[in-house]
């Protein structure tokens, strides 16, 4: 289901990147055409070359999606062909039986022919079985799984073992009635990051997360790590250039990166409800490695020599701190256990360059990483900073308003 994801990622992230778009002019097949097309581009001012490229970006996307999707239907299309055979045309079935009817396979041979596809008689068996299960998925109403079928997922279906309790199709089944709201969720948050929601606000429209959770929209940033206090930010400038480890820079955000061996998986991090509880785990949907990038541990950046023990994580500078007691975020909500206990994530301090030429570093992000492999929908745990913030995450009370202290509440 990995791939499927973050097929969903990619297809989502160029709608939402070009918006939708539909094109009704005529296909361009002829390299006279295309090179004439191409050269009509190189002419247009930068705003509509831009605005051409992102179209033909954002179709060429769909096309690819459509082309996939059209092979949920080719079995209908086979058996349609072959009413239009005569049985006693053909000559008799040799060997065992193998679920198809003589005329079937004629028509997906005549099928494959007419579309273009390899018509060696392995391909015609695979494609036979293969297209088959596509439609009986679709006409069971599995819809997002097939929308973004990956090769990945097409090479599962062909080796699925035939000796296998649970049939093909019912196991895929129960994969769309389990990720169906995941993916749907994912589709969500994209759509409205395309429109400005960085600091995924739209989590909190989740109808599971509603019911478990209070926090105004205000109160919530999933996007990064902004200063308390113009007073401390200037306060720190005082201390001078520091030198910090490389693996301290900030990578800035970029969609078009993220891939299932890539290292950001912040995307695929959300909020869960904990069986029926009136309880929210915080879990990603795919699986992740040591190392890998999960999203940013909202909070306020502090520099003083006062801090909250039940809300401060320290950083990597004496009187540098993070105080989530009036920013919460996604990744607040997690599992917390008591300082020594186990854990599978860490809170890691990063730094964000004002002016890259110069090094002048003014801003932090605390961001959260796995410290160890993680499976999908396995709760993340941290470890608590201090016994205090542990006993915090304890209360239920607290949990209902995403561990805020000073932000109003619903």
């Amino acid at each position: 289901m990995a791939s499927i994801l973050f097929e969903c990622f990619i297809v989502n992230s160029a709608v939402a990147r070009y918006g939708h778009r539909a094109y009704v002019g005529p296909a361009r097949t002829d390299p006279d055409h295309i090179r004439k097309y191409t050269d009509e581009v190189a002419e247009y001012d930068y705003k509509q070359a831009i605005s051409t490229i992102q179209r033909d970006n954002a179709l060429a996307m769909g096309k690819g999606v459509q082309n996939r999707y059209y092979e949920t239907i080719f079995w209908k299309v086979i058996l349609k062909g072959a009413a239009l055979i005569d049985p006693s045309s053909l000559p008799s079935a040799k060997g065992p039986a193998d679920g198809f009817t003589m005329v079937e396979k004629a028509a997906t041979k005549r099928f494959m022919e007419d579309a273009g596809y390899r018509l060696g008689a392995e391909n015609q068996r695979q494609c036979r079985i293969f297209w088959r299960n596509l439609l009986k998925m679709r006409e069971l109403g599995i819809e997002k799984v097939l929308y973004y079928r990956t090769k990945e997922f097409d090479s599962y279906c062909k080796g699925y073992p035939k000796t296998s309790k649970t049939s093909l199709v019912d196991t895929i089944k129960k994969w769309e009635a389990q990720y169906r709201p995941h993916i749907e969720q994912l589709e969500t948050q994209l759509l409205r990051l395309g429109k400005g929601d960085l600091a995924r606000v739209s989590d909190l429209d989740n109808p599971q997360v509603t019911e478990r959770l209070k926090v105004q929209e205000s109160c919530w940033n999933c996007a990064g790590n902004e200063w308390a206090f113009l007073t401390e930010e200037e306060s720190y400038k005082e201390i001078g250039l520091q030198t910090f480890s490389p693996d301290m820079v900030c990578a800035l955000y970029d969609n078009q990166v993220v891939s299932e061996s890539g290292g950001d998986k912040s995307s695929f991090t959300f909020l869960l409800p904990k069986d029926d509880s009136s309880s929210l785990l915080v879990c990603s949907i795919i699986p992740v490695h040591e190392g890998d990038f999960l999203g940013v541990f909202s909070g306020k950046i502090r520099f003083s020599e006062t801090w909250s023990p039940t809300h401060g994580i320290r950083g990597p500078v004496d009187n540098l701190w993070l105080d989530y007691s009036q920013v919460t975020g996604t990744l607040n909500q997690m599992l917390v256990s008591e300082p020594g206990g186990s854990a599978n994530v860490r809170t890691h301090w990063e730094l964000i360059y004002d002016d890259v030429d110069t090094e002048n570093c003014t801003s932090w992000r605390v961001s959260v990483k796995a410290s160890k492999p993680i499976m999908p929908f396995e709760p993340l745990v941290r470890e608590a900073a201090q016994q205090e913030q542990y006993v915090l995450h304890l209360s239920p009370e607290h949990a209902k308003r995403g561990f805020l202290e000073l932000c109003e509440t619903d």
